[in-house]
């Protein structure tokens, strides 16, 4: 049966900003203990059934970032401890502001007063782990234009002038304890200034690949990734195959013998359209995709996919241009958490195209 697509306005929801190359970024390495062979499907709200009734919505604020990592916290707090940091869990819009104010603060970064922006993924996994999260009761997410009723000028003053203040002594007081103790990067060869434009194709093929692999490992492990996706497109054209729960067109195939939007692969937007963070809780191998939780609410007009999720298509997840900034995080850090230097992750990659094309 052909898909039938249904379109939501791209722009509206932007928020993810693509990261550079940091020297201090430690990269993942799955545990051996997780054999991927075995298990053809998974999710992880089968394990946790509040990460099903814990759906954001963005609003009109570019906080997907915070939004994305703010679940991944909640998730291993939960995990960990069974703890909940009340009842509302972790303030997103706390984890935006530092963010945004990190952002600021390092030396690549622009300057000027926080303005409603997006931010990159390794900006809210330090601060997670520099400074920690409040509680959302002691400093609240911001309401929608809708429960306001305000103009969309007035809005924009309203976010403007919220976005002046910084919380108070008493939310950093309380996010002292509540803090992460690692994060790590599963696309370590992504970073947009690592060299990519040099890289064979084989190269990219080989580094989506091992980036896929990383991903599943970390869900069966029983942990989420943090990701982004690009916008290759004003409205996104849905794919409603899937049923309930909707899904990211593939780019690189056509439909309904129309050419497909991306004639090859790794190949960026030809249009800047912006980006969205999302976390992965889950794939499936029989359709080919990662299940995605979504900050854009559940049911609502602008979202209506089932429960806050959408499938990406792995082939978004290996493709060099169309996904970026995988992250995962734990609340403690460890000695058994090991990394992989730039020379081991070359030979994992050289690897890799020996094993894919047999030379």
């Amino acid at each position: 049966m052909a898909a039938v697509h249904d379109t939501i306005v791209a722009g509206a929801f932007q928020g993810w900003t693509p990261g550079f190359y940091d020297k201090n970024d430690r990269y993942y390495v799955p545990s051996k203990d997780v054999d991927v062979s075995k298990f053809k499907d998974f999710s992880l709200r089968s394990h946790d059934p509040m990460l099903g009734m814990t759906v954001y919505d963005q609003g009109a604020l570019n906080s997907c970032v915070a939004n994305a990592n703010a679940l991944a916290y909640w998730y291993e707090l939960r995990k960990a401890t069974n703890k909940t940091l009340e009842v509302d869990g972790p303030s997103r819009f706390f984890l935006w502001w530092n963010a945004l104010e990190g952002d600021l603060t390092d030396g690549y970064a622009k300057r000027g007063p926080l303005q409603n922006t997006g931010t990159w993924n390794r900006h809210a996994m330090k601060i997670l782990n520099r400074i920690g999260v409040c509680s959302d009761a002691m400093q609240h997410y911001p309401p929608s234009p809708a429960q306001t009723k305000m103009t969309k000028d007035q809005y924009s003053k309203f976010i403007q002038d919220t976005l002046a203040q910084k919380p108070e002594d008493k939310c950093y007081d309380q996010a002292e304890t509540h803090k992460i103790g690692a994060y790590f990067r599963l696309d370590a060869d992504r970073a947009i200034d690592t060299g990519r434009q040099s890289r064979s194709v084989d190269e990219m093929n080989a580094v989506g690949e091992i980036c896929l692999d990383n991903v599943k490992r970390c869900l069966l492990d029983e942990h989420p990734v943090v990701l982004a996706f690009r916008f290759y497109w004003e409205s996104i054209p849905w794919d409603k195959s899937t049923g309930e729960i909707w899904s990211l067109p593939n780019l690189w195939a056509g439909k309904d013998g129309q050419p497909p939007l991306v004639q090859s692969r790794h190949t960026p937007p030809a249009q800047n359209h912006g980006g969205h963070a999302v976390i992965a809780i889950g794939y499936d191998d029989k359709i080919q995709r990662i299940l995605c939780q979504n900050s854009w609410g559940s049911g609502t007009r602008s979202f209506p996919s089932k429960g806050g999720l959408f499938w990406m298509p792995y082939d978004w997840v290996k493709d060099f241009a169309a996904t970026n900034d995988f992250w995962t995080c734990r609340l403690e850090d460890s000695d058994n958490f090991k990394s992989m230097s730039e020379e081991e992750i070359n030979q994992r990659v050289q690897n890799k195209i020996k094993e894919m094309t047999g030379h």
